[in-house]
């Protein structure tokens, strides 16, 4: 081995305390950046299509949208841009393909609630969705993630509280067979969340469970969870269903109202170390000193025996 390639070795020690840019579980995640309105940051081609006149929105420094963070803590990667559906124009969806139904998964999301448009019952009478697989027309009904309304109803039943976060699926794909869960927080007008979901089907006779991450940005409160058991396993879609951001089953009714950025969609439950709103665990300082000395110590060694065989 050259002494390049030594060297080389030896600071992959460095190399591997780094997070990856786009982890191996990330099946998609839409940032709505500029230039990259539309598409898929991982790489795996989910682009998104807009319907209706959805747009972006610069993030302000103040007034509604500032709440965002304009650096994600989990990546390290900046945010200037989100996307904007005041009043409910529009709606994005990308076409159906196996990797979007896996057995368990978490979605995470930037969201507002604005001030002059609560999800009363009047302007949402089913909630407001925020990410959703399922398409009524074809019994491929399966999951939808999204708040109640303000008498509590997500989806056909007024069984939750007020802007309630929430979570429903189907066990067969049809309406009949549809289960909602409550995660017990619920959002207040006129303020940014970090939401996310994560799902683990049951398996084997263990149960599986729902469980839900809420970070109040505007307030700068805690990130809070509430996780639920379930024997629930969820009925996965077949090929024509759309996967659907800000909307349910095409649903203007169900459309989200306001803005929403950073929608990742991840295979399997994600620890809380590595949510969106999380930062990166980083090695401690003395580590990486050590890697660093170590490092050079291997150069200064070969180096030397170089200079004894010469």
């Amino acid at each position: 081995m050259t002494i390049r390639q030594q060297l080389v070795a030896a600071t992959t020690i460095l190399a591997i305390a780094v997070p990856a840019w786009v982890p191996a579980s990330t099946i998609a995640y839409w940032r709505f950046e500029d230039g990259q309105f539309l598409a898929d940051s991982t790489g795996n081609g989910h682009t998104l299509t807009a319907v209706g006149t959805i747009g972006p929105i610069t993030l302000p420094n103040s007034g509604p949208g500032s709440a965002f963070p304009k650096i994600i803590p989990q990546t390290g990667a900046v945010n200037e841009q989100a996307a904007d559906n005041f009043n409910r124009p529009g709606q994005f969806n990308t076409p159906y393909a196996t990797s979007l139904v896996p057995d368990d998964f978490t979605i995470e999301a930037f969201v507002r609630v604005p001030t002059n448009r609560p999800i009363t019952s009047t302007n949402s009478p089913n909630g407001q969705m925020i990410v959703s697989h399922w398409i009524g027309s074809t019994n491929n009904r399966s999951w939808g993630f999204g708040v109640a309304n303000t008498t509590g109803n997500f989806i056909g039943t007024a069984s939750l509280s007020s802007q309630e976060l929430a979570f429903a699926l189907t066990t067969n794909g049809q309406s009949a067979t549809l289960v909602r869960f409550g995660s017990g927080m619920q959002l207040q007008t006129n303020s940014e969340y970090y939401v996310a979901l994560s799902y683990l089907r049951p398996s084997g006779g263990d149960p599986g469970a729902v469980t839900f991450w809420l970070q109040n940005l505007t307030a700068g409160g805690p990130l809070l969870s509430s996780t639920i058991a379930t024997n629930s396993a969820l009925f996965q879609p077949a090929s024509g269903a759309n996967f659907e951001i800000g909307v349910l089953n095409n649903d203007t009714n169900l459309r989200w109202d306001g803005f929403f950025d950073e929608v990742r969609f991840s295979q399997g439950v994600l620890p809380q170390d590595q949510l969106l709103m999380v930062a990166a665990a980083v090695p401690e300082p003395a580590s990486l000193l050590s890697a660093a000395i170590g490092v050079a110590c291997v150069g200064l060694c070969l180096r030397r025996r170089r200079r004894r065989k010469s």
